[in-house]
């Protein structure tokens, strides 16, 4: 295969819209979002790649969004775009993004200069609060100059900068803003003040993975009067959370619609189920979270869960697992097997996935959609077929190191599950995967994404598929997809995949579904501090 050059263009699967790398964040609507820190990264440090593995890096320049930057000193020609009126020029610039008006409208001329420094440009927007920024002022000058027309905020945080620098930069209050992502702030306990204080509007707050937060923090993060109104609260800890505290962040009074909680070991569930915000709770996500046997008798009981995510079931026999069953309006569910720390059987998974004859709706998996059950070794010929016949409508499906699940049941989810948009078969131990080499165009026939390890299946075979489903994104080892380019009339496959990978896997990520799959990207470069 040979290698693309300069003068050479992609053609499948995306033509050339990520040919180049885009620099422009954006706010996902999704709810299961991780900080823009992770999707759209401008520095790389040891704390961002061992939690975010699913995002590259790229060598680009920081940005930072400060109307400082936009000064008139070198701008000095006039066009005849200066003609259109103010009220037309606002109003296009409105729907730009931050970083087209600062680098490239501002420099037009000395009028669009001024006009670009209206602070009601800024509305969603994503700060860089490091050395540079905080010594020169010009993080404090942007935000206070925006600070009444924010409405989604990230501040992307270095662990350079001192102590409390938060509080030097922050104005008293921001009232608009109704999401704040400060997933990397790596100083939580001097800033804590400011920060409940700063935004008392806030909706969705993202602390993915913040540092130097204790208990003290914890409860003043979660005290009566801090974030009246939030709905989604995305939590990382990196500490062992004592009973007292887990029964406050459970009794808080909040319309909580998403609950993400990670980095913490034996949590007691107990009385869960009479949290206030239960009646609004729709996903729950317990990542990295060890769960003794009762908490799923209560995670059972949360009955209005449309989307629930475990990824550790260490020590969970069959019994509690079933516990699940109760749960009838699930869409997504992920859960983490553990491999062979797995206690499930086979016949606990098949009576998972079993609907009842009688009332099959008043129990999971009626509505599933999306399912990530992966590391699991006892899904296989007894299972599957109960999985196909309870959800013929699944879009997504992640089997990933689902090790011996044996070449019949594998081919009854290629011939059978017509629905399926994602699905992420890698790691599957010594199985060929035939039904994916002898692909009709019956199989699969909605299928926009496959995931293979790299030896699974020979690169000739998937070349060919790519060639016959030019729509089809396949990724059969890291930071790759099959990728083609013309040359001299030919159509000639890349060894490397050039374009922009991070805005591809952002991308993806924006459609419903893709959330079960695993990562397809990791960081190439070595360990930092």
């Amino acid at each position: 295969m040979d290698d693309t050059d300069a003068g050479t263009t992609m053609c499948f699967p995306f033509g050339n819209r990520y040919n180049k790398v885009d620099k422009r964040y954006k706010f996902t609507k999704r709810t299961d979002f991780t900080t823009l820190g992770a999707q759209y990264p401008i520095h790389e440090t040891k704390r961002v790649r061992q939690y975010y593995m699913s995002c590259m890096v790229h060598p680009y320049q920081k940005r930072c969004s400060t109307m400082s930057n936009t000064s008139s000193s070198n701008v000095k020609s006039i066009f005849p775009g200066d003609l259109l009126p103010d009220v037309v020029l606002l109003t296009i610039f409105k729907y730009m993004h931050p970083l087209d008006l600062i680098n490239g409208v501002s420099t037009v001329s000395k009028r669009w200069n001024k006009l670009v420094n209206t602070p009601s440009n800024y509305r969603n927007v994503r700060v860089i609060v490091d050395e540079d920024s905080v010594r020169s002022g010009s993080a404090k000058a942007f935000l206070h100059k925006a600070a009444m027309c924010i409405r989604e905020l990230c501040l992307d945080y270095e662990t350079k900068v001192s102590p409390g620098c938060l509080t030097m930069i922050l104005p008293e209050c921001m009232p608009n803003v109704t999401v704040l992502d400060i997933g990397l702030i790596d100083d939580v306990k001097t800033n804590i003040d400011r920060l409940i204080t700063c935004f008392p509007n806030v909706e969705i707050l993202n602390m993915d993975h913040v540092g130097n937060m204790d208990e003290e923090s914890l409860m003043k993060l979660i005290s009566q009067n801090a974030f009246l109104r939030l709905r989604r609260f995305y939590l990382n800890l990196d500490w062992d959370l004592r009973h007292y505290a887990f029964t406050k962040l459970i009794s808080w009074d909040r319309p909580l619609e998403v609950l993400r909680f990670q980095g913490t070991s034996e949590p007691n569930f107990r009385g869960l189920e009479r949290a206030p915000f239960i009646p609004t709770l729709t996903e729950l996500y317990l990542h990295q979270v060890y769960l003794d046997n009762p908490c799923y008798a209560v995670i059972g009981q949360l009955k209005n869960l449309k989307k629930l995510s475990i990824i550790s079931s260490i020590g969970t026999p069959d019994e509690e697992l079933l516990r699940l069953k109760n749960l009838s309006n699930l869409e997504h569910f992920h859960m983490d097997c553990c491999g062979q720390d797995c206690d499930f059987s086979p016949m606990g998974v098949a009576e998972l996935f079993r609907l009842p004859n009688e009332n099959p709706s008043n129990f999971f998996p009626y509505r599933l959609k999306y399912l990530r059950f992966s590391d699991c070794y006892y899904l296989d010929e007894e299972s599957v077929p109960e999985l196909i016949k309870s959800c013929p409508e699944l879009e997504s499906l992640n089997i990933t190191r689902d090790e011996f699940m044996g070449e019949e049941a594998f081919a009854m989810i290629i011939k059978n599950l017509k629905k399926l948009r994602f699905l992420d078969a890698r790691e599957l131990g010594e199985m060929r995967c035939d039904a994916l080499r002898h692909l009709s165009n019956e199989d699969l026939p909605e299928l926009q994404f496959l995931a293979l390890s790299e030896k699974q299946i020979e690169q000739t075979i998937l070349e060919e598929l790519s060639k016959e489903r030019p729509k089809l994104i396949i990724s059969n080892r890291r930071n790759y997809i099959i990728n083609w380019r013309e040359q001299d009339g030919e159509l000639l496959v890349n060894n490397q995949f050039e374009g922009d990978l991070n805005a591809v896997l952002n991308d993806l990520c924006e459609m419903e579904g893709f959330c079960c799959m695993d990562s397809f990207t990791a960081y190439p470069c070595g360990e930092e501090d």
